[in-house]
């Protein structure tokens, strides 16, 4: 949760949180412009970013591991921080995903990346 909250620190949102707020589960974080958000939507790759932690942490033992659309919501900036992501993971993993920006490719800054272009 640390690493997960140093990563979103890096994109400008502070102090995030899950915790029960007027008897509902809520995300709660202070954004880059100072302000308070508790139980609002969250920004699109925000949500993004956390759907790819998500898949990281339930996949702790399979050796395979498949992210589809991964570049969702994302823009340019970001890919540096998807490959924080993915290297603190990913150990002796097989990660296959489906990228459709050139930009987010070049981005990832991992050993091994292989890249198929299906059209």
């Amino acid at each position: 949760m640390r690493f997960l909250r140093r990563i979103l620190s890096e994109l400008g949102f502070r102090n995030f949180r899950a915790g029960w707020y007027n008897g509902e589960l809520v995300l709660s974080y202070v954004d880059r412009r100072g302000l308070v958000h508790i139980g609002d939507e969250l920004p699109c790759h925000m949500k993004t970013i956390l759907a790819l932690v998500t898949q990281l942490i339930v996949a702790r033992k399979p050796s395979l591991i498949f992210f589809e659309n991964t570049d969702y919501c994302l823009s340019e900036g970001l890919g540096n921080t998807v490959t924080k992501l993915l290297s603190n993971y990913i150990d002796s993993r097989q990660l296959i995903m489906e990228v459709r920006n050139k930009w987010f490719i070049e981005e990832l800054k991992m050993p091994h990346v292989v890249l198929h272009n299906m059209g």
